[in-house]
């Protein structure tokens, strides 16, 4: 036992430069990733063989999801955790990896078959915890919504809808997530933190499934309702209550089946994935398909952005270098596609098309104003944000009916992009102007 203190003190010792301290943190993972098994479920590939595994899961209806109010109900406060309890968190993250196994089983539910497609995201599903063994609370219940970083404009768009919807319950809510999105420790050390305040529910997103999953268990094991929102995996690696989100490889087949038409079956393409994990392998996996069988299509290179606009531009500037021939670039988010399209300017290329996913507002601006940003989908973060405050109420509510419910995701080019962005009151951030 002294012999783990003196290593955990040297571990504190060496995490007290907070820039290394991020830079390693995924790596300090990877191993209790690996003695859970989960790894296939967030990093393997999922091809023709999740859509053989579709219409496991039940779907609800959209329309049923939405209720349209406009009044922000307003957050709570978070009291910041100090650097140092963070760190020991994270250390406690790694145990509790290799502990999760060990754990009580949490009561759980098949989800059932029903008529609309659903995705799935491995060989297996999730199982489904119970909504009708949760303290009933169809009003005044109290909600963290958690974010895998602040720095995304994006998932505080999905927290305006989740605040907009609270207010029609009577919800109190709160929002908490850590600045980087690559930053796992500090969204485990928040969502410990979470738990111990005694929520009702929580509305979350992660860019490190497995790293999450033992605190999600401890969640569900204590009471509180898990609901993951901009997501559609079904094989989350422990119970959870529902999935709100687009269907992210079928989104982005459809921008890859767009590339053809734009480049006349022709482009020497450049990828830029986000951080390794579920989400980058199904919307880079989605435009792979889309443009499979199209022989004057050619991937050239694909490398990781890390989700935002400086590593999106930090990659498309050596891509572009290493490979001058890239007359295409699809990004796996507008933000990394933002940041292609500032090193295209940097480099005064002009015959580059970029293509980007999500539907931020600047990208919809850009293409507007006709620039060599040509198309992104628009998943309407605001809508995901108030579909899966819904999802929760109805959870609370005990009248929950399914497991995955999807929300749109459209193309959106030159041709539609002025409808979307006089639609003011789904945007964010908002556009420069009315439009």
């Amino acid at each position: 036992m002294a012999d783990s203190g003196q290593r955990f003190e040297a571990w504190v010792a060496r995490e007290r430069n907070l820039h290394e301290f991020d830079a390693r943190a995924p790596a300090a993972l990877g191993q209790a990733d690996g003695l859970l098994g989960v790894l296939p479920a967030d990093h393997g590939q999922h091809g023709s063989d999740r859509e053989a595994l579709g219409e496991q899961v039940c779907c609800l209806s959209l329309r049923q999801h939405v209720g349209w109010v406009s009044t922000p109900v307003s957050e709570g406060s978070y009291s910041s955790i100090s650097r140092l309890v963070e760190l020991a968190a994270a250390l406690g993250l790694a145990l509790a990896l290799i502990a999760a196994t060990a754990a009580s089983s949490t009561s759980r539910e098949t989800a059932t078959a029903s008529s609309a497609s659903a995705p799935t995201g491995a060989s297996t599903l999730a199982a489904k915890a119970s909504c009708n063994s949760l303290k009933k609370k169809a009003t005044g219940a109290q909600i963290a919504y958690m974010p895998p970083g602040l720095e995304f404009p994006y998932y505080i768009g999905i927290g305006q809808g989740v605040k907009m919807q609270a207010k029609k319950y009577r919800y109190k809510t709160f929002t908490l997530g850590p600045q980087s999105g690559a930053d796992y420790a500090r969204q485990a050390a928040m969502m410990r933190d979470v738990i111990s305040r005694g929520v009702d529910g929580i509305i979350f997103h992660t860019h490190n499934n497995s790293a999450t999953a033992p605190l999600v268990k401890q969640a569900v094991a204590k009471g509180i309702a898990v609901v993951i929102v901009n997501q559609d995996l079904t094989a989350f690696p422990a119970p959870i209550h529902a999935v709100v989100g687009y269907r992210e490889r079928k989104t982005d087949r459809k921008m890859g089946k767009y590339a053809i038409k734009l480049a006349h079956g022709k482009a020497k393409i450049g990828l830029i994935e986000g951080l390794p994990g579920y989400d980058s392998t199904e919307r880079i996996g989605g435009f792979r398909d889309g443009i499979k069988g199209a022989s004057g299509m050619k991937v050239v290179a694909s490398q990781p952005g890390g989700w935002n606009v400086p590593g999106g531009n930090r990659t498309a500037l050596d891509m572009l270098q290493a490979h001058p021939e890239i007359n295409m670039i699809f990004a796996a988010n507008d933000f990394m596609a933002e940041g292609a399209y500032q090193a295209v300017k940097t480099l005064r290329k002009k015959n580059i098309a970029i293509l980007g996913s999500d539907g931020d507002t600047n990208a919809f601006e850009l293409i507007y104003k006709g620039t060599q940003y040509k198309a992104t989908m628009n998943t309407v973060p605001v809508v995901q944000g108030q579909v899966a405050m819904r999802v929760m109420h109805d959870c609370l509510s005990h009248s929950l009916k399914g497991f995955y419910v999807e929300t749109p995701g459209t193309l959106v080019t030159k041709a539609n992009v002025l409808k979307v962005l006089k639609n003011w009151d789904l945007l964010w951030p908002k556009p420069s102007h009315r439009y």
